[in-house]
């Protein structure tokens, strides 16, 4: 979601958006490495986003946390 009255307010303010990573407009380096942590949700989406753009799977690591990743016995 774009903040239209911030945007007016603050001319060449950064856009406020809402909402998961949009890699659209962000140049991403061929070197680039990705280090992402979180629910995996979160990260299977921002992972398919990065193979999008031609990011490596191999250039991107990850650590999962969450009630998924606790083992009870």
């Amino acid at each position: 979601m774009h903040d239209a009255a911030a945007a007016e307010s603050c001319p060449g303010a950064p856009t406020l958006r809402r909402g998961r990573v949009d890699f659209t407009d962000l140049p991403i380096p061929p070197e680039t490495r990705v280090y992402l942590c979180g629910p995996l949700p979160f990260m299977l989406g921002i992972r398919d986003a990065l193979l999008d753009r031609n990011v490596p799977a191999d250039h991107i690591h990850y650590e999962v946390f969450g009630p998924e990743t606790c083992a009870t016995t």
